[in-house]
């Protein structure tokens, strides 16, 4: 029976579906002026943090970089500047040494004793001689 009434209620039922008038079309259009510009403005925002967020990483890591190189240029030359610095003292050292044995070497009672083991013996007198230059000689 419940069947029967509805299909008793289907004429009227379209006749209320057909007497309804049209919905017009709605359809969305974008906002324009003020409350746009309003609801624009955090994503606008959150680029302009992503941007400025992105620089300062972007700086930092430069900066750090940098600092990097640098401390290694400085380390590189504190080690040439020790080698520097071992190269002079040794050569201080040798040169020190080398005066020593130059000293003991230019001694003159170490060659007279040289030369007394090479059987060498002083002459107890000396004899200068003089020559004349030529040309003033006498004749």
């Amino acid at each position: 029976m419940a069947q029967a009434a509805y299909a008793y209620q289907q004429p009227a039922r379209r006749l209320r579906e057909v007497e309804r008038p049209a919905q017009p079309r709605l359809r969305v259009v974008p906002k324009t002026g003020q409350r746009a510009a309003e609801q624009a403005r955090p994503q606008k925002v959150a680029k302009l943090l992503l941007a400025v967020t992105i620089s300062v990483v972007l700086f930092i890591t430069v900066v750090a970089g940098v600092r990097v190189a640098l401390s290694a240029a400085t380390l590189q030359t504190m080690v040439a500047s020790e080698e520097v610095s071992a190269n002079i003292d040794k050569a201080r050292a040798q040169g020190l040494e080398l005066e020593v044995r130059y000293s003991i070497a230019t001694n003159p009672d170490r060659i007279q004793q040289l030369a007394a083991q090479q059987g060498m013996v002083a002459d107890d007198q000396v004899d200068y001689l003089v020559l004349a230059p030529q040309g003033h000689g006498d004749d």
